[in-house]
């Protein structure tokens, strides 16, 4: 195998490595963020606790969330 064949394999496998890992982060955030309790990754199953109409989130009255600043 030559230099450049080598160098195309190394650049393909280190791609797919990269994606799948990519991938798995994306769907790793979008579990932690998600209101579920319940999450099965094999077939990916999810119960969620829905936020009802009479939360503080959703009243008029309720306070403006604070910026985050560094």
């Amino acid at each position: 195998m030559n230099a450049v064949m080598s160098n195309f394999v190394i650049m393909c496998i280190a791609s797919s490595v990269g994606g799948v890992t990519a991938l798995i982060g994306a769907f790793s955030a979008c579990c932690i963020k998600s209101r579920c309790t319940h999450i099965k990754s094999g077939c990916i199953e999810c119960d969620g606790n829905v936020v009802d109409e009479d939360n503080a989130m959703y009243s008029q009255n309720a306070p403006a969330p604070t910026p985050n600043r560094v």
